[in-house]
């Protein structure tokens, strides 16, 4: 643990050294092995003057603070003792205690842990492979991590699967090494392959790892994105329709689609869900098109969302999808 400076300059003046927040790192904690997070803070008098602590704040309500003793002599110690109530904590965490002595000084003391789940990806890998061309391909390796008390708590197959499209998953072997005398860690590296397909816009598949005697046993889901690149300029890029009665008025939009190299766009066929009607029309300048979108308002049900699937002569990105949305007061 850090070790305090001399809070005073042996005159009873206050050390100007000494951090208004003293901080404390203690062993990583198995979230699955623990409902409190519990740690011992010494606290020390360098003082000329005896300490009469009055009064405890916390940083959270789930942390409960407790002194030995609230009289501190000069030279003399206590014991800070801290029970955190985990909860669904994970990763890094801090709790602060702040003792107010009768001479209207604060201490603050930090302590600082990290909570481990007995399953999941490391904190420190990006499961996203960000913005990415069409139909681009691309690799990473990130860490899943399996945790327990002692080594036989990592044995057992460990399975990787992918829920949608784009992604495939291999796992490797594990390395195990050991975080805290209670505390044992198995990470094996996952090898994700990113086939990224032509259709703009946000993408994601689910990563599914079970783990156990058979691999199955227990599963850990998480998502991987990553965005595919517009090659074809869409403005704006959510067509919205409201209006505040249904009155049966059409309500009419505008879409403008240009290619984003500079070369002339045509539009081969356009997809729409009832109750909208859509029109093709020429730009206003060379190259553009421009899609005229309509529906009457007592067509459309209170909220309405759906998407136009445009099919152009872009080589590379031939589908464009453009959100609709519409709201109907009644």
């Amino acid at each position: 643990m850090a070790q305090a400076a001399p809070e005073s300059d042996g005159l009873g003046n206050p050390n100007p050294d000494v951090p208004v927040m003293q901080r404390f790192e203690f062993p990583p904690v198995l979230r699955e092995h623990h409902t409190q997070f519990l740690c011992n803070i010494p606290v020390e008098n360098h003082t000329s003057e005896r300490i009469s602590i009055i009064e405890i704040f916390r940083s959270c309500g789930c942390t409960h603070a407790k002194l030995d003793k609230h009289e501190i002599d000069v030279g003399e110690s206590t014991q800070l003792r801290l029970a955190v109530n985990i909860g669904g904590r994970t990763g890094a965490q801090k709790f602060t205690v702040r003792l107010l002595d009768k001479s209207g000084r604060a201490r603050s003391y930090t302590a600082e842990t990290y909570i481990h789940e007995p399953a999941a990806f490391s904190p420190d890998d990006d499961l996203s492979f960000g913005m990415v061309d069409p139909n681009a391909r691309a690799e990473k390796v990130v860490n899943f991590d399996l945790c327990g008390v002692a080594e036989s708590d990592l044995s057992g197959e460990v399975r990787v699967g992918v829920e949608g499209q784009g992604v495939s998953a291999s796992v490797g072997m594990p390395a195990v090494d050991r975080l805290s005398p209670e505390l044992v860690r198995g990470r094996r590296p996952v090898y994700l392959r990113l086939t990224a397909g032509s259709e703009p816009g946000p993408h994601s598949a689910t990563v599914v790892m079970g783990y156990g005697p058979d691999g199955r046993r227990n599963e850990s889901r998480t998502a991987v994105t990553w965005h595919v690149r517009p090659l074809i300029g869409v403005v704006p890029p959510l067509v919205f329709l409201s209006r505040t009665e249904p009155d049966g008025q059409e309500l009419t939009r505008e879409v403008v689609m240009s290619r984003l190299d500079g070369q002339p766009l045509s539009i081969v066929g356009v997809s729409a869900p009832d109750p909208l009607r859509v029109e093709v029309r020429s730009g206003l300048t060379v190259g553009e098109q421009r899609l005229i979108v309509r529906a009457k308002a007592v067509e459309l049900i209170r909220s309405f969302t759906g998407q136009l699937r445009v099919t152009t002569n872009h080589p590379i990105q031939p589908v464009v999808v453009v959100q609709v949305a519409a709201v109907i007061a009644r």
